[in-house]
């Protein structure tokens, strides 16, 4: 057996006692990052969780993290600003998923430090036009993001136009969510008009 395939092992195992920081440490020791970071955001560490997601290049993921999970701005500007160029990532919709992703993040900071909401609004409004033509990948996760910065603002009209672009852009299930976010937070039903899809 080799070193790796003992590392995932030993990290399966403390996965199953529930030990979610050692199951982190050995799959990052087999070369999981990814999974690493699942299992450090179970144990409540979101350093942790950051760390292997920059290991990655996950730049954007870590400093969202940071940001509004760890609620540490300061860590999360310095990943978001370490994080290389998007300019070298050559599939436009890639590239903008991660541009939209990193300010998204960057916004989220801004709000812990009580700074002006207005660069959060600018993004928002600039993921509602991406959503809405389809030209951004990662569409699910800038779309969660999305809402999620705009709840943070208390701005519901915000998330509404969110899924509104999702829901225009013909996004399996983008009105279910919808109509699942009202129900849960405004405890109301949202009739929505059908939507001829491209």
């Amino acid at each position: 057996m080799s070193d790796i395939e003992m590392w995932r092992m030993a990290s399966s195992c403390y996965e199953e006692a529930h030990d979610y920081a050692d199951a982190a440490r050995c799959a990052e020791h087999a070369g999981e990052h990814r999974r690493a970071a699942d299992l450090y955001i179970r144990a409540g560490r979101y350093h942790d969780a950051a760390a292997s997601h920059t290991a990655i290049g996950g730049y954007a993921e870590a400093g969202w993290l940071l940001a509004h999970h760890g609620h540490d701005p300061a860590a999360a500007r310095a990943v978001l600003s370490a994080a290389p160029a998007v300019d070298s990532i050559a599939d436009l919709q890639v590239r903008a998923a991660e541009t939209l992703l990193r300010r998204l993040a960057a916004a989220r900071c801004d709000l812990i430090d009580e700074n002006s909401t207005t660069a959060a609004t600018h993004i928002l409004t600039e993921v509602q036009d991406a959503l809405a033509t389809g030209a951004v990948s990662r569409s699910q996760q800038v779309e969660d993001r999305a809402v999620t910065l705009a709840e943070t603002m208390h701005r519901y009209d915000q998330v509404a136009l969110v899924f509104a672009a999702a829901v225009r852009a013909g996004r399996p299930g983008a009105a279910t969510r919808w109509r699942q976010w009202a129900q849960k937070t405004l405890g109301t039903d949202i009739i929505l008009p059908t939507v001829v899809t491209r």
